[in-house]
């Protein structure tokens, strides 16, 4: 039996405020998401969805949706809130152990939650936050390959330790607590999305003017 993925895309819906009622009907069949741009500070509801990938992009958000805790987010492995006004990650966030990517960036995000439990975390983007330290437990994420960080008040990380790259960065952390300043302008390699509509068996662009507060 064909297990058929879909993704629904609602982008660019500056007054949206929930799915329309028939959307749920498809359940768990959609795994990619897309409410960039839309608006919103809180999520709608998500209802049987079990997502892969979810895009929540330039909105409003303030606070991680915790609805995502829940069994929606369960199997997530792409979350995209860059572009949002987010101050901190929680430490349940730390739940989403699935997650092969974060992007957070352009945010003002001081604080991020331990990381330990995201065995499967490869790409991180915290660009332009407002982050003054690293959690350590980045030294023990065996699959983290692409990391930027670059536009932070970071501290705990010397300059020449960023020259190594990813795999330096993991080793100071776990062989050293230094405390000693960085340049906001240095980063270690860049992010870049990919076309995710190309992982989808089914993409369904909705027209939500009729769903519009």
């Amino acid at each position: 039996q064909h297990n058929t993925r879909g993704m629904l895309v609602f982008a660019n819906r500056p007054r949206l405020r929930e799915l329309p009622p028939q959307m749920h009907i498809l359940g768990a069949s959609v795994t990619h998401l897309d409410l960039s741009n839309c608006g919103l500070s809180e999520l709608p509801t998500l209802g049987s969805m079990k997502l892969q990938k979810l895009y929540l992009s330039k909105n409003n958000f303030e606070h991680f949706p915790t609805v995502l805790l829940t069994v929606a987010g369960a199997d997530l492995r792409v979350i995209d809130m860059g572009h949002n006004q987010l101050r901190s990650i929680p430490d349940a966030f730390a739940q989403l152990s699935k997650l092969e990517q974060i992007l957070l960036e352009y945010n003002q995000i001081e604080t991020i939650c331990d990381l330990d439990h995201m065995t499967n975390l490869q790409v991180l983007e915290l660009t332009d936050n407002n982050l003054k330290s690293l959690p350590l437990s980045i030294s023990r994420l065996s699959k983290l390959w692409r990391l930027r960080v670059k536009a932070n008040p970071l501290v705990n990380i010397p300059p020449d330790v960023f020259q190594g790259g990813v795999q330096a960065i993991k080793a100071y952390f776990a062989d050293s607590t230094a405390n000693l300043p960085i340049p906001a302008s240095c980063f270690v390699s860049d992010i870049k999305r990919a076309n995710e509509e190309d992982d989808a068996d089914v993409v369904i662009r909705c027209d939500a003017a009729a769903f519009e507060a």
